[in-house]
């Protein structure tokens, strides 16, 4: 038997066919189409998803990708989908992070598109943001930031940025300062970077900061931003940066914080997980949940 890769099968385990209705339940094929990839398996094919042609089926096959990933052969051609590593989605818009840069993906009509090539992704450092302005933010590498305006051009910022360093930028999001001027804050190891009418400012431990390592942002239903650093959680009130009066004092959480959708705050260390809603915190501690249960990261949808 043969496929339209041209490539002949080691092995069927069964195939049932009446017709042009085909159905496969397994199957190994050639183990190795290059030198990095490797087969995995085969989809099953049913009356609408496969047919005959001129004596040969056409079918899905799953590869292996170089780098993580799969790739899906369908009707003569093999589509990619490489690891994701974030992302976000906007207007039935997925934005999404991989081995390639960044990619849309339409869920209406399942088109994709390489929008910004950047090969050197690190997983830790992808995520997507959309500010009040209709632009586009993306992180991907530790030094790098990258700015499409609603109009489509792309700007990128690296290296001393208003005196002082872009570096580890782990987090993103968007406040007002006093006037009302939307500012978008980065968080990373110089500090905050404050980006607000095309310049940069930050702010530091001389601001108030316990330390220059920030690590996450959460919103509150006050209309406070809470700050992880190393040296734990402070919120800023819209003039000072303020203890949280966490249980845990100032043990840092590091990634482990986020906005739940009622402006209630998570947060969790290795012992606990917390939530403060109008200054009052909820405790529940790890171990309800199994020996071997943890936080890494926490995040909410908010999709009702």
């Amino acid at each position: 038997m043969e496929t339209t890769t041209g490539v002949a099968s080691r092995s069927v385990q069964k195939v049932n066919v009446t017709g042009l209705s085909v159905q496969m339940l397994s199957q190994t094929s050639k183990e190795v189409f290059l030198a990095d990839e490797t087969v995995t398996a085969r989809s099953a094919i049913t009356v609408s998803g496969g047919s005959l042609t001129s004596g040969r089926l056409e079918a899905e096959i799953g590869r292996n990708v170089s780098g993580g990933g799969v790739s899906v052969f369908e009707m003569g051609h093999f589509e990619e989908f490489n690891t994701v590593y974030g992302g976000c989605g906007k207007n039935g818009v997925l934005y999404l992070a991989n081995s390639a840069g960044w990619m849309t993906y339409d869920l209406a009509s399942g088109a994709t598109e390489l929008i910004f090539e950047a090969t050197s992704i690190d997983p830790p450092y992808a995520k997507a943001f959309f500010d009040s302005g209709g632009n586009v933010w993306l992180l991907g590498t530790y030094d790098k930031v990258f700015r499409r305006d609603a109009s489509g051009n792309w700007q990128t910022f690296s290296g001393y940025v208003g005196g002082s360093r872009l570096s580890n930028i782990y987090d993103i999001t968007e406040t007002t300062d006093a006037g009302g001027t939307p500012e978008v804050w980065l968080a990373g190891s110089s500090g905050i970077g404050v980006y607000r009418g095309g310049e940069w400012s930050w702010k530091t431990t001389t601001a108030g900061l316990p330390s220059q390592y920030v690590y996450k942002f959460a919103h509150d239903a006050g209309g406070n931003i809470w700050v992880s650093t190393s040296k734990g959680v402070v919120k800023f009130d819209g003039t000072n940066f303020v203890t949280v009066g966490a249980p845990f004092g100032t043990t840092a959480v590091y990634f482990k914080m986020g906005s739940g959708p009622s402006g209630d705050v998570w947060l969790a260390t290795s012992t606990a997980i917390y939530r403060c809603y109008s200054g009052t915190w909820q405790t529940w501690p790890t171990s309800a949940f199994g020996s071997y249960f943890w936080v890494d990261d926490i995040v909410s949808d908010n999709d009702t």
